[in-house]
């Protein structure tokens, strides 16, 4: 453990896991007598009824060490865990070809353990303008976006971390809405070749001298909303928040960063913030690890701590069987409450629980908690 300019740091914080024959066999059984299918409704509510269903699934952890690694995760022992040999759908079917819910998955093996695992770790969250709201989204290549920078692209994803811009509020900084835990699952690898990378932050910032962070802690940043976001309708005069690229939380060192979505200097002439940013950027680079997503495997990372991409997915992935990951997000419940709901509203319906991001229109709020407006 050591201290880089005030924050703390540990090589350590990255774990990875096989869950024994017995585990995965009574996980699987709860998954079969527990289907979360109505995560993909449009209701609050059933999707609440299917947070309900991922409890019972959860309950199989209790114990585990899977289990002890997630609270680890949440209470900041951790920042990476990645996990082997979570049961499989014996059938997927076929991934979204439009990037949206799948419409003929016969089971519902990957989500159930996503929404179990993000149950203990905090609230499965939905955030405003990403995948029309969507509680589990479809990461797969989808034709005609083959060359964005986004998740239904083909080409490599640079590092970035998932932020989290409001229409409504375009001057709050990306931070304040980011989500912190992403689990990420794999459905389908398409011919194995595609890897995950992730590189912890506070490793990176182990190899940059204190001059380079404290130009990385200063409002001298800006970013582009996500491509995934722009395509939801941003309007053309919105402006993107200036920001710092470092910040500090619990004596823990957080990042903004997404060079997949442009950051850069809010100054063109300020070379000590460009060279600040090419340091950090190679620093992330020398301590990026490795992973492949595969069906049995999901990644579980905190996303304001860890930087992650990936690389290219074949061309010959957009005919079946495709690359196919899912993503949950989930928030903290501490941050959310220190925050005084600021960030976010947590609603408790049909026996979950959920974020919601203020800034949501109210017409989609009503929408989604079936309440029809007049």
């Amino acid at each position: 453990m050591s201290k880089e300019q005030g924050f703390e740091t540990d090589s350590s914080a990255y774990k990875e896991l096989t869950l024994g024959p017995d585990l995965s066999l009574l996980l699987q059984e709860q998954l079969g007598s527990h289907s979360v299918a109505e995560v993909y409704e449009d209701s609050l509510e059933l999707r609440g009824n299917a947070l309900y269903q991922a409890s019972f699934i959860a309950e199989a952890l209790k114990g585990s060490d899977l289990e002890a690694s997630i609270n680890n995760l949440r209470n900041g022992t951790l920042s990476v865990l990645v996990v082997h040999g979570i049961p499989v759908d014996p059938e997927a079917g076929d991934p979204p070809a439009d990037g949206g819910n799948p419409v003929h998955k016969p089971t519902y093996y990957s989500e159930g353990m996503s929404l179990a695992m993000g149950n203990i770790l905090g609230i499965p969250s939905m955030l405003v303008d990403e995948k029309k709201e969507a509680l589990i989204h479809q990461i797969t290549p989808v034709k005609g976006r083959e060359y964005t920078q986004s998740n239904e692209g083909s080409v490599g994803l640079k590092f970035h971390q998932d932020l989290a811009p409001i229409r409504s509020m375009p001057a709050l900084g990306y931070d304040r809405f980011m989500p912190d835990w992403l689990i990420l699952t794999g459905v389908q690898s398409g011919d194995g070749s595609t890897k995950t990378f992730i590189s912890p932050v506070a490793e990176a910032v182990c190899l940059v001298d204190e001059a380079v962070q404290d130009v990385l802690r200063q409002n001298r940043f800006t970013t582009d909303p996500p491509d995934s976001f722009a395509k939801e309708g941003l309007q053309p005069e919105y402006r993107p928040p200036i920001h710092a690229i470092l910040k500090e939380y619990k004596d823990k060192v957080e990042s903004a960063y997404d060079s997949s979505s442009n950051v850069r200097v809010v100054d063109a002439s300020d070379h000590e913030a460009i060279a600040a940013l090419q340091a950090f950027e190679q620093a992330l680079q020398q301590v990026k690890r490795e992973v492949a997503i595969k069906p049995g495997t999901s990644v579980i990372f905190n996303n304001r701590r860890v930087v992650h991409g990936r690389s290219a997915i074949n061309p010959k992935d957009a005919a079946s069987p495709r690359r196919w990951i899912q993503r949950l997000y989930v928030m903290d419940l501490d941050r959310v409450i220190k925050s005084s709901m600021g960030r976010l509203w947590s609603v408790a319906i049909g026996g979950g629980l959920l974020s919601v991001q203020m800034g949501l229109p109210s017409e989609r709020l009503l929408e989604l908690a079936g309440v029809q407006s007049s």
